[in-house]
């Protein structure tokens, strides 16, 4: 949709080969000109520190070896716009990063509201051999009311859903939305979706 010029992540889980994606993916698309990090569907885990520390950074500096591209410093890093694609199936965790992402004012959220089910909890075992979680951490916004996260599903900046229709035919209008969203931060043209759907 972007001509090769924006990047796309995918988050699957807040959990370690995640991460490990996301560093490796970052490191691929440093010279993309903006990125779009998709965590939709994604039920949480805990990586989000790790991810908002790696998204924070700011280049400082620029190596222009002889002969080949100039790379910025630090090297694990993307400084260039970037939005973050949230849904309702977006939960724990993977609302935590969407709140960081909006207070640390590293870029625009699109698409629903998450799901509200942020809560700590910790896996206890039973003499049975069973298991069983209970909560035991609140998580709360750094904002003036210091705003509980149980419940409060993160609102996106860019509310944009995908109808029925849409994944019937294969469409993908959040997508679509942040790539637009992103084309205008790069100067690039809007795409004309309906003439597209009509070749």
């Amino acid at each position: 949709m972007s001509n090769g010029r924006i990047g796309y992540l995918h988050i699957r889980a807040m959990d370690q080969p995640s991460l490990r994606k996301f560093e490796k993916e970052i490191r691929e698309f440093r010279n993309k000109e903006a990125l779009i990090i998709d965590q939709r569907w994604n039920g949480g885990g805990n990586i989000e520190q790790e991810l908002l520390a790696i998204l924070v950074q700011r280049e400082y500096q620029v190596w222009q070896p002889r002969g080949v591209e100039a790379s910025g410093r630090p090297f694990a890093g993307y400084f260039g716009p970037k939005v973050v694609l949230q849904n309702w199936r977006s939960a724990s965790n993977a609302e935590m990063f969407p709140a960081g992402f909006k207070a640390l004012g590293l870029g625009k959220t699109i698409g629903t509201s998450t799901m509200g089910a942020v809560i700590g909890t910790g896996s206890y075992s039973l003499i049975d051999g069973s298991t069983v979680r209970t909560p035991g951490v609140g998580v709360y916004l750094a904002d003036a009311k210091h705003t509980n996260m149980e419940n409060y599903g993160v609102q996106p900046d860019i509310r944009i859903d995908n109808s029925p229709e849409d994944n019937l035919a294969g469409r993908d209008r959040q997508l679509e939305t942040a790539v637009e969203e992103l084309m205008k931060q790069i100067g690039g043209p809007k795409r004309n979706i309906a003439s597209k759907e009509q070749q």
